[in-house]
């Protein structure tokens, strides 16, 4: 509904930036992050289905609104134990909010914690 991306089934509960650049959004519950590339991208990475109900509950961040963050960086500790019973899903989508005429590459289906998933190719 709000962009093209992928999703992924959390084995743990650390949340790695998908790419570098600046947080712009963390909403209180913590539940979602925000980050704009140099190149004005902006992704978001929404931890589980309906968390913002959890209003927080089993969340803890490790970044603010405004810090740099590179690629990989742990941005975010979630108690998965603690919410899995309490939202539909823990599944993760990781969406580009602004792809507008940018491509989005194929989904690397068999990529680990920090390798590729999936790259953008900027329009000019």
């Amino acid at each position: 509904m709000v962009g093209d991306g992928f999703a992924v089934m959390p084995e743990d509960g650390e949340v790695h930036a998908p790419v570098s650049g600046e947080v712009t959004l963390q909403p209180d519950g913590y539940h979602a992050i925000g980050i704009k590339t140099e190149e004005g991208l902006e992704v978001l990475v929404h931890f589980g289905l309906e968390t913002v109900e959890l209003k927080g509950e089993g969340f803890t961040p490790h970044v603010k609104v405004g810090d740099k963050v590179n690629k990989g960086d742990k941005v975010l500790s979630v108690d998965i134990e603690k919410i899995k019973d309490k939202v539909p899903s823990i599944i993760t989508p990781c969406i580009v909010a602004n792809l507008e005429e940018n491509i989005l590459s194929e989904i690397n289906f068999d990529a680990k914690c920090g390798e590729e998933v999936q790259t953008v190719t900027i329009v000019e």
